[in-house]
């Protein structure tokens, strides 16, 4: 089992998010549970080196695998309305 820790760009792009619905808040739920089992059941994207799970057909959670902490890192939730552009800026 590996711990799901929140990084503080996490919570605030989580915060940030506009559109969170209980049917939202289901789905991140159980992406979660998935990332405490099964951490590379998501795609690793290339140009962020990270992982990303997409959490409904508008959020995506950007997250990092530590297997010596068997630690899961939440990196960013992002909003896939947004620009491109501003993944590169708040993963920087």
């Amino acid at each position: 089992m590996h711990n799901v820790q929140w990084t503080p760009t996490a919570v605030k792009s989580y915060n940030n998010l506009i559109a969170r619905t209980k049917s939202f808040e289901l789905a991140l739920d159980k992406k979660i549970s998935t990332l405490e089992t099964m951490p590379r059941s998501f795609p690793f994207d290339e140009n962020y080196k990270l992982n990303r799970a997409v959490v409904n057909k508008r959020h995506i959670l950007f997250y990092d695998i530590v297997p010596s902490r068997n630690m899961v890192v939440l990196i960013l939730f992002f909003d896939t309305k947004a620009d491109t552009e501003k993944i590169r800026a708040l993963l920087n």
